[in-house]
């Protein structure tokens, strides 16, 4: 049997001097432009919600709980919001190798999406500056519905 490796993957990309700074801005501009004011306006909602009974408080602690989460929430919700604006400007920047693998990858999307039921679930991410082998990359092809009736039909045939 084969043996397992510990991480067949080993990504030893280097972000130069303008994608680092470009990853700064967005990180900068992430928060004040997006996280900041849905956090502030998930927690007020949560704490107006709790205080005109919409939302039931907590014995102990009252209303604190669901405003944290809340907050929580739109932190993250507005870090996310932002990844596309933060990938145009990626891609934007001339000499950048991670800029020109999400070029790739946008230019050759499905267009039904990431996912195309059409398409072999093999269908890999432009991984260019990582030097993926083959043997690196799993593949879940027997799991395609098409190849499952060839495989039920291959196998009453016999």
């Amino acid at each position: 049997m084969s043996e397992k490796k510990d991480c067949p993957i080993k990504a030893k990309y280097r972000f130069n001097e303008d994608e680092l700074r470009v990853l700064h801005e967005c990180k900068t501009e992430s928060f004040y432009q997006r996280s900041l004011p849905l956090s502030t306006t998930f927690g007020l909602a949560a704490y107006l919600g709790v205080k005109r009974g919409v939302l039931t408080p907590n014995a102990k602690y009252g209303a604190v709980p669901k405003v944290i989460l809340a907050a929580m929430l739109g932190y993250f919700v507005g870090k996310w919001s932002y990844r596309q604006k933060c990938a145009e400007k990626l891609m934007a920047l001339p000499d950048s190798k991670f800029g020109e693998m999400l070029r790739h990858r946008k230019h050759h999307k499905c267009e039904g999406g990431f996912f195309n039921p059409q398409q072999s679930l093999c269908m890999g991410m432009p991984f260019g500056p990582f030097n993926l082998k083959e043997s690196d990359v799993h593949c879940d092809k027997h799991l395609h519905p098409d190849n499952k009736n060839k495989q039920n039909a291959e196998s009453s045939k016999s």
